[in-house]
């Protein structure tokens, strides 16, 4: 049985900015701590970047995903600019740039989860902890249905129908269960993990 205590630091780490990311969402709602969550989500940005460096050390996947982790900030930030400054000349061009940055970052989260919990199951079934490596493996699986569903929804949205909004309506309603059901499992999964890996 192989330790990876990068791994597990790296992943104690990634647990800890899962937590705080809840405490700051509730902190959002309230609007005198709403500057104080902002702080929050730079905190929590650079806990996940230290915990995928720390866990990189260990396995190569936590690597790529501190690498796209990187590369989704800077698309994040450039995409910010270029809609703030093309909306000043043409707002639907603006929106479909914004829109366009929030496109591709689902497409680097969905990676960076999947490199996560692929190089954690790894981890997990060296160490002989199939049952746990099995638990992210369905945890990737509920995962991967909610950015279908999402994706689905999305599409469904954008007619202007009425049955096709309520269905997608009601869609969303699933997809949002879904993401927080995959998003629990994803806590737990790191709380076992930074345990075991």
């Amino acid at each position: 049985m192989t330790e990876h205590n990068n791994a597990r630091e790296g992943l104690r780490l990634l647990f800890i900015a899962e937590i705080l990311q809840i405490v700051i969402a509730v902190l959002a709602v309230v609007p005198v701590l709403n500057l104080l969550a902002g702080i929050g989500g730079i905190v929590i940005i650079v806990i996940t970047l230290l915990g995928l460096k720390k866990a990189g050390a260990d396995h190569p996947l936590y690597k790529k995903a501190f690498t796209f982790s990187v590369v989704q900030l800077i698309i994040a930030f450039v995409g910010i600019l270029v809609a703030g400054i093309v909306t000043i000349f043409d707002a639907s061009a603006g929106t479909i740039i914004g829109g366009f940055s929030e496109l591709v970052g689902t497409v680097f989260d969905i990676l960076i989860v999947f490199y996560i919990l692929t190089a954690t199951e790894i981890l997990l079934g060296e160490g002989g902890h199939e049952e746990d490596a099995l638990y992210g493996k369905t945890t990737w699986t509920i995962y991967l249905w909610t950015y279908a569903a999402a994706a689905i929804i999305s599409i469904l949205a954008s007619f202007n129908v009425l049955a096709l909004n309520a269905i997608a309506m009601i869609g969303a309603v699933v997809a949002a269960v879904l993401e927080i059901i995959a998003g629990v499992r994803y806590i737990i999964f790191l709380n076992r993990a930074k345990e075991k890996a």
